[in-house]
């Protein structure tokens, strides 16, 4: 089913439920940051914070994600190549 064609009342229960996982999400991330020492950033750190820590995640794995991404870069450097060297070559091609 297609986002426009829901309903009113629909669309808005789908934008709360995003908006509710968005703000959990940032919560998680940004409380042991924002409020080092208390009892709540404790608590989310233990728990939820330990899955959805991306300022650990990313300080242990940015080279490995760089590499990714750069491989992925070529990948789509050299599909995008031979796509242009296959298009000129058909294009001097003859037909009968």
């Amino acid at each position: 089913m297609n986002f426009k064609s829901k309903s009113k009342e629909e669309k808005r229960q789908f934008i709360l439920v995003i908006i509710i996982v968005v703000l959990l999400l940032l919560m998680s991330i940004l409380v042991p940051q924002l409020f080092p020492g208390t009892k709540t950033a404790d608590i989310i750190n233990n728990s939820v914070g330990k899955f959805f820590n991306l300022f650990t995640f990313f300080g242990n794995n940015y080279v490995i994600i760089i590499e990714s991404v750069t491989i992925v870069f070529f990948v789509w450097l050299i599909n995008k190549a031979l796509l242009l060297l296959v298009s000129l070559l058909k294009g001097k091609s003859f037909r009968s």
